[in-house]
């Protein structure tokens, strides 16, 4: 028999219990075809022998470790420690003719240049398989168009370990695949590779060993298994039983550490705040060591996260949405089992909700639109105080200067008696304008806008007013709370109510005392003005007293005002202003 080393090729011969080496050879057989066709290695390059015919030399390159036949035998793939993945169409290599080569080969040999990859072997579909030493496993396929594709496959496709050490395609369609942690077994589809577990074996099955370093099925349907350090194992793997998986319950749910019960109704979280914590048990304990739980958190999740032998899960802090946790076992060798879903509700903490961002708008905007709203009152009381003297200019101060005016005319034709009577009104007339004008002046200055400004006003008018009839005059009162300020409409409607009333007292009432008192709180102004006169009877009144404007003027202040009267018993008159 022939022992192949990594030098060479040596014969041996068994002779009186002795192994004898009958020669060597420096060449390394790659692979031999069905018609007996050999690709070698040699010291001098690749060479293809086939039976009659001389050597053909492929290549001047040695140290190919493996060669394998795609579907057909049309093209060649072999490998080797310098250059990575090469490829043989008819004589032509690879490696040495670039240009001759499709650009979808050429693509693959860029992807693997320098990687040294493992024994390839050919499953039914006439696909490739092979593994970077101790790492992922690759399969090269050639789609129905010629074109030569590969895919890498590793924990996302369902491998236990992404450290492959060994694989064995059967030709009825099925793989087997060693890894570092266990043996697989996965059905093959025709096309794109795609691999379908269908059994999973470790130690908890009856391995002696998880590192799987070798694996074949021979023609029983038993495994032959070598697993890491020195094991060889013959199993059938068809008596172990396989249950369906089991259907999961939540055994603990947890907010903040308190537990709470599950429900159909969604669970209320608050988003960025609330801790949840999540149990899962099996319902059943039928070889528990089998089953392993799946977990997603949709809409976040969009494929099933493997939770291994873990049975909690925890989600420190949720943004805010509406979620669906879900989890499910899955058994090896078995269809996924029922899938437990739990509603959740993340809502934002009330300052960012869309109330409290609103309330946040209004209350910024708040100072502005007050800050809008008072300039635009005084603007309005500026533009009112203007109207208010254009007013009293044309009415009071205008007809009082046409009066004067006509007088002045009147004089001058009037004879001597007449015009000294006239010069009288004009007078008269005078000094009521500059009165007027006096009036409207202090109203608008802002130094008087306090209540001791129109008190002192009331004080020097009536004195001025009742000294000359020699009517005695009295005002006193008393200010519980610091005045407030008046506003211009107050003051002076206050004043001319004041007037009118004096006025009344010295024409109609015959008085001989005027007393004024007065109250100020915080919430009204009282404001009593009494004379011992005549009185009168308010239901004979004429239009003369004054009455109509006085009651005018009180209400257009927002004043009440009550006169209380009768013949021989004086008058008196209350107005309270509420401030």
């Amino acid at each position: 028999w022939w022992m192949e080393w990594d030098n060479g090729i040596t014969g041996y011969a068994y002779r009186n219990g002795h192994f004898l080496a009958r020669s060597d050879r420096t060449e390394h057989v790659l692979l031999e075809t069905e018609d007996g066709t050999r690709y070698v290695t040699m010291p001098s390059g690749l060479y293809r022998r086939s039976p009659g015919s001389p050597p053909v030399r492929l290549g001047g390159q040695q140290g190919y470790q493996w060669m394998a036949a795609s579907a057909g035998g049309a093209r060649l793939w072999l490998s080797s420690e310098a250059t990575g993945l090469d490829t043989i169409e008819g004589d032509s290599l690879g490696s040495a003719c670039r240009a001759c080569l499709p650009a979808s080969v050429r693509a693959i040999l860029d992807a693997f240049k320098g990687i040294p990859l493992a024994e390839m072997q050919i499953d039914a579909a006439g696909r490739g398989w092979t593994f970077q030493d101790h790492q992922a496993l690759f399969c090269l396929y050639q789609q129905a168009d010629g074109t030569w594709h590969y895919r890498r496959f590793g924990l996302e496709d369902g491998l236990l370990s992404k450290e492959v050490r060994s694989f064995y395609p059967i030709p009825d369609g099925r793989l087997w695949v060693g890894t570092r942690r266990g043996l697989q077994g996965f059905t093959l589809a025709p096309g794109e590779p795609v691999l379908r577990p269908f059994i999973e074996l470790r130690a908890r099955d009856g391995l002696k060993g998880e590192n799987i370093q070798a694996v074949l099925e021979d023609e029983e349907g038993f495994l032959w298994i070598g697993a890491a350090p020195g094991r060889l194992q013959r199993l059938d793997y068809r008596k172990i039983p396989h249950l369906d998986a089991p259907g999961l319950r939540l055994a603990r749910l947890e907010r903040n550490g308190l537990p709470v019960r599950p429900g159909p109704a969604p669970l209320r979280l608050r988003a960025g705040e609330t801790r949840l914590a999540l149990t899962l048990a099996a319902r059943t304990f039928r070889q528990p060591e089998r089953v392993y739980f799946q977990y997603r958190l949709s809409p976040l999740d969009t494929t099933w996260i493997d939770l291994g032998t873990a049975r909690s899960i925890e989600f420190p802090f949720l943004p805010a949405g509406r979620y669906t946790f879900e989890a499910r076992a899955v058994r090896v060798g078995s269809p996924p089992g029922p899938v437990l879903r739990q509603a959740l509700l993340a809502r934002p903490p009330f300052y960012r909700a869309w109330w409290f961002s609103l309330l946040a708008v209004v209350v910024l905007a708040l100072p502005g639109v007050l800050w809008y709203r008072q300039r635009v009152a005084r603007r309005l009381a500026l533009e009112k105080l203007r109207l208010r003297i254009a007013t009293d200019l044309h009415d009071d101060i205008g007809s009082g200067l046409t009066q004067v005016s006509l007088y002045s005319e009147l004089i001058r034709r009037a004879s001597d008696a007449q015009a000294a009577a006239w010069a009288e009104q004009v007078g008269e007339q005078a000094r009521r304008l500059s009165e007027d004008m006096r009036d409207i002046v202090w109203a608008i200055r802002p130094e008087q806008e306090t209540w001791e400004g129109l008190e002192l006003r009331m004080k020097d008018y009536a004195a001025a007013l009742l000294s000359a009839p020699g009517i005695a005059f009295e005002m006193q009162g008393r200010a519980e709370h610091a005045p407030p300020a008046l506003s211009i409409d107050v003051r002076r409607n206050l004043l001319l109510l004041f007037k009118e009333v004096l006025h009344n007292a010295v024409r109609h009432a015959g008085c001989k005392q005027v007393t004024v008192a007065w109250r100020l709180t915080r919430h009204g102004l009282w404001l009593h003005i009494a004379d011992n006169g005549r009185g009168f009877d308010p239901r004979q009144t004429s239009q003369g007293h004054g009455l109509k404007n006085m009651r005018l003027r009180a209400r257009e202040i927002g004043a009440d005002l009550c006169v209380e009267t009768a013949p021989g018993a004086g008058t008196r008159i209350d107005l309270h202003l509420p401030l």
